[in-house]
C-alpha cells in the first residue's frame, strides 16, 4: 500500500530520470501502461486526451516516455492477463479506464500507482478508503453519477417533449447503485423504464434493436 505522497512521487517518474553526464549509464525512459475495457477505436478520444495532456507537460511519446497499450476489446475475461503483461513490462504507472479494468489492475499490483479515468463511486467498489484520503495505490477522478444521470434525463425530456419511455443501457459489471439511481431519476420524471444489459461491444446493436422494438424513444447509458 502507498499513500498519496508516495503516489505523487511515483507519478513524477512519468518524466525520464535525468542522469548526470559524468555517469556512463543512459537516462531511463519512463513507461506508462494504459489498460482499457474497449478497443483502439472506442478508446481513441481518451488516448488522444492523454497524449495531449502529457505533451502539454513536456512528455513526448517515444521521446521522453513510452506508453504500453493493452486493449480488452470488450472481453473482461482478458483484463487480468493484459494487466499482468503491463506489470511484467515494469511500467511506472498504470492508467485504466472502466471499473473492470481498475479492479483487475488492483488485483495484479499493490505497488505500481494506478490512475483511473472518471469512476463512479470508487469507495463503494472498495478501490479507495475515502474520497478525501484514498490510501492504497489507486487515485483518479470520481464522478457524481446520480446528479449527472438525473440532468441527462431532464435534458432528454426537454429535447423530446413527448418522451414517455426510455431504455437504460447497462454493462453487467457496473455497480447496481448506478442502475438504481438511473431508474429512480427516470421514474421521477414520469418515464417508463426498460433496462437492457450488455457484456461486450458486439451486443450493442442487438440492445438498440430491442430498445426500438420495446417502443423506447431514447436510450440512456447506466454504466
Amino acid at each position: 500500500m502507498i499513500d498519496r505522497r508516495r503516489f505523487l512521487a511515483a507519478a513524477a517518474l512519468l518524466g525520464a530520470v535525468v542522469v548526470p553526464a559524468s555517469h556512463a549509464q543512459p537516462a531511463r525512459r519512463a513507461r506508462i501502461g494504459f489498460l482499457a475495457n474497449g478497443s483502439v477505436a472506442t478508446s481513441a478520444p481518451a488516448v488522444d486526451a492523454l497524449r495531449r495532456g502529457l505533451r502539454d507537460l513536456g512528455w513526448i511519446e517515444d521521446q521522453t516516455i513510452t506508453i504500453e497499450f493493452q486493449w480488452a476489446d470488450g472481453r473482461t475475461d482478458r483484463l487480468q492477463e493484459l494487466v499482468a503483461e503491463l506489470v511484467r513490462a515494469k511500467v511506472d504507472v498504470i492508467v485504466v479506464s472502466g471499473a473492470p479494468a481498475i479492479i483487475a489492475a488492483q488485483r495484479a499490483t499493490r505497488s505500481i500507482p494506478i490512475v483511473f479515468v472518471v469512476l463512479v463511486d470508487p469507495v463503494a467498489l472498495g478501490l479507495v478508503r475515502s474520497l478525501a484520503r484514498p490510501g492504497g495505490n489507486a487515485t483518479g477522478l470520481a464522478s457524481q453519477y446520480e446528479e449527472l444521470v438525473t440532468k441527462q434525463l431532464q435534458l432528454l425530456t426537454e429535447a423530446v417533449p413527448n418522451l414517455s419511455r426510455v431504455a437504460l443501457l447497462r454493462h453487467t459489471t457496473s455497480l447496481p447503485s448506478i442502475l438504481t439511481s438511473a431508474q429512480s431519476a427516470a421514474r421521477a420524471l414520469g418515464l417508463d423504464v426498460r433496462t437492457l444489459e450488455v457484456t461486450r461491444e458486439a451486443e450493442f446493436d442487438g440492445a438498440f434493436k430491442m430498445a426500438k422494438s420495446a417502443g423506447a424513444g431514447e436510450v440512456c447509458t447506466a454504466f
